[in-house]
């Protein structure tokens, strides 16, 4: 029989081509953390160059304590967006219950009929998908805390400018 009129060769396929779509999924989510990465780094050099000049004001008039209500507020969203994207970009790995030639832990290389195949292909394609939703989640949060870290950082520099 053709592997073309084979139903589980065709359940393979599209197992195969769903955890290509996943993995994609997963490569984008990747892809944004990236940026975000550059966004959070980059900023983190620029309020850092400008610590030293600025020094410790005492908060005895409203642009200082408006200035230590921005550093806490950066301190804050630089700490959960570095974690967001942490969470982002980590390794994770898909579980198994048993042995799958579609995973990293691919211990089973007997001969397998195309049913079987397919049943651990689309194990891996969950697995994958499950990895590419959490990694979403991840980056949409990271991009909201890296988005009021550019605002806290950017009241810092302002309110750093008007107490020197």
């Amino acid at each position: 029989m053709m592997a073309e009129h084979d139903p589980a060769a065709r359940e393979l396929a599209a197992a195969v081509a769903a955890m290509a779509s996943f993995q994609q999924v997963t490569q984008q989510a990747d892809a944004k953390a990236g940026t975000l990465v550059t966004v959070h780094v980059g900023l983190a050099a620029v309020v850092s160059a400008q610590i030293g000049s600025v020094g410790a004001p005492a908060p005895t008039d409203l642009p200082a304590v408006l200035f230590w209500l921005a550093s806490l507020a950066y301190v804050v969203t630089f700490t959960v967006s570095g974690y967001l994207l942490v969470q982002v970009i980590r390794p994770r790995t898909g579980r198994h219950s048993e042995p799958n030639r579609f995973s990293l832990d691919a211990a089973d290389h007997a001969g397998a009929d195309n049913g079987r195949l397919a049943a651990q292909a689309w194990a891996t394609a969950h697995a994958i998908a499950r990895i590419a939703a959490l990694k979403n989640v991840y980056t949409s949060r990271a991009l909201a805390w890296v988005g009021a870290m550019v605002v806290a950082a950017t009241l810092w520099l302002v309110l750093a400018g008007t107490i020197r």
